[in-house]
């Protein structure tokens, strides 16, 4: 039976319909922002427990130390760590005494890295990591693009043999 208007009828209008394709949409947006969100935050909390362990890992590595006989380096076994407290800590002077291809020491954010066995393997060649042999490296290791944004600080990580005293 059809409904006939007259002129005193009133329309009312129908509540809008919702289908179910937009109802299935909205869920599978909702879910895929939960998933992607928590991938994010679990790709951060990885990032920070590697960078956590790697600082405080042990190293076991052959430090060269300066002696006595004027060559540049004698070895001596020893076992280190990032935690400054028990790393070994050499001067300025010592870390100059290493400024030449052969034996090449430098300083970055404090730390001291013997980066002898790395120079000829730097991808931005020998004589760009030449020029921080003997020095505080800081500021030009900080400089290159490829440093932030590549894994630079892991690789330097495997060649740290102690810390800068004052």
């Amino acid at each position: 039976m059809e409904t006939q208007l007259t002129p005193n009828t009133s329309i009312e209008p129908e509540d809008p319909k919702v289908s179910k394709f937009t109802i299935i949409l909205l869920i599978l947006i909702g879910i895929s922002a939960l998933i992607l969100g928590y991938l994010v935050y679990n790709s951060n909390a990885e990032s920070k427990s590697i960078n956590t362990s790697t600082n405080s890992a042990t190293v076991s590595n052959t430090v060269p130390t300066p002696n006595k006989t004027g060559s540049d380096t004698a070895p001596a076994s020893a076992s280190i760590t990032s935690t400054p407290s028990t790393a070994t800590a050499y001067t300025l002077a010592q870390v100059a005494e290493n400024n030449s291809k052969s034996s090449c020491w430098t300083i970055i954010d404090g730390n001291v890295y013997d980066i002898t066995k790395y120079v000829p393997n730097h991808p931005g060649g020998e004589e760009q990591i030449l020029k921080i042999c003997g020095k505080d490296g800081t500021a030009l290791f900080a400089k290159p693009m490829e440093h932030k944004e590549g894994d630079a600080s892991g690789v330097l990580t495997e060649f740290q043999i102690g810390i800068l005293t004052k």
